[in-house]
């Protein structure tokens, strides 16, 4: 128990003195979100407010089991030490349906009977840098998503400096996201092989800006869709499975030469030989940029870059008619075509 005597305590790296202890705790339940307010940091007390704030029964108190962002169950014994020494994400469960049945669906959209919660100490104002955009509202997170990309990035070489270079600026610079992109990519092929199913390629990227939320794309319909957009196939997470893709293909032989053709519009054409793009990375970036860029200066820039990668598009069968999906700055800035 905490006393109401003056305090020092710990939260994301920075000393907040109270002199009486107080803790708001961000509560999301369905469709709504509300503050509840803690004079006294205990697993009951907890509980009982978030019976009357959303008018859960106080029956139902016994049925609640509340879970960190390990997915391991959080109990009256460990509740205060978890809460001061790692804030985040906690999950309560209500009814009999258990932790596993949530996790059935990876893409799951949250059940009513889940609430979502994000802790801070009380401090009277908003720690955000300045400058900074908010991020939007939450569309109903997914929990999943959030807990799998912390997850990975936690255990991977590379992946804590990550997370502590947007703890500092909320934001990732082009060599971390980079970084960050190749080890999200990696885990994804390991897991689901070199083609991953579409909805796990969304999980991702929702992942990625629910862990990190100033990283969305405030133009966009679902802010995660220049990590991957799933109508356009696009994306700095797409544009890394397609070179994994392609180097894998090329370990197998299936890069192996056929016999030319005599005459069409296929003869005398070369085969797309990656050797000659700039690197990989500088494409994918290229291309995201251009998706959502509306300077003429920085257009012509990138697609110089990508003008090899464009040009092995268009000699392609299966990929010329998407060049227009790709590229869609040739239907809006006079002298590209």
């Amino acid at each position: 128990m905490l006393s109401t005597e003056t305090c020092d305590l710990k939260y994301l790296g920075r000393a907040v003195t109270t002199d009486k202890f107080r803790m708001l705790l961000r509560v999301q339940f369905g469709g709504e979100q509300k503050y509840i307010k803690l004079s006294e940091l205990t697993f009951d007390t907890f509980l009982k407010e978030v019976c009357l704030k959303f008018n859960i029964p106080e029956g139902r108190q016994l049925d609640m089991k509340v879970y960190d962002q390990s997915d391991t169950e959080v109990d009256s014994e460990v509740f205060e030490e978890i809460v001061k020494e790692s804030p985040g994400a906690f999950r309560i469960m209500l009814g009999s349906e258990g932790l596993g049945a949530s996790q059935s669906s990876p893409c799951s959209v949250t059940s009513e009977d889940t609430v979502i919660l994000n802790f801070s100490m009380c401090d009277d104002e908003e720690a955000s840098p300045v400058g900074a955009s908010q991020p939007k509202k939450p569309c109903r997170m997914n929990y999943e998503a959030k807990a799998l990309i912390g997850k990975i990035l936690t255990s991977r070489p590379g992946g804590e400096h990550i997370m502590q270079e947007y703890g500092k600026t909320k934001s990732l610079t082009d060599a971390t996201r980079r970084q960050m992109i190749n080890i999200l990519a990696a885990e994804m092929t390991e897991t689901h092989g070199t083609s991953p199913p579409k909805n796990v390629r969304v999980m991702y990227a929702q992942g990625i800006v629910a862990l990190f939320p100033y990283l969305e794309d405030p133009f966009s319909q679902h802010g995660y869709e220049h990590y991957y957009d799933p109508e356009s196939g696009s994306g700095y997470l797409a544009w890394r499975l397609k070179t994994i893709q392609r180097k894998s293909s090329e370990e197998r032989g299936g890069s192996v030469s056929r016999s030319p053709k005599v005459g069409g519009p296929s003869h005398g054409r070369q085969p797309f030989i990656s050797d000659k793009v700039q690197s990989d990375d500088d494409v994918e970036a290229a291309i995201a940029v251009l998706r959502h860029s509306a300077d003429e200066d920085t257009i012509r820039e990138k697609m110089k870059t990508t003008f090899i990668y464009r040009q092995a598009m268009v000699n392609d069968e299966s990929k010329a008619a998407d060049v227009f999906l790709v590229f869609p700055r040739f239907l809006d800035t006079p002298g590209l075509v």
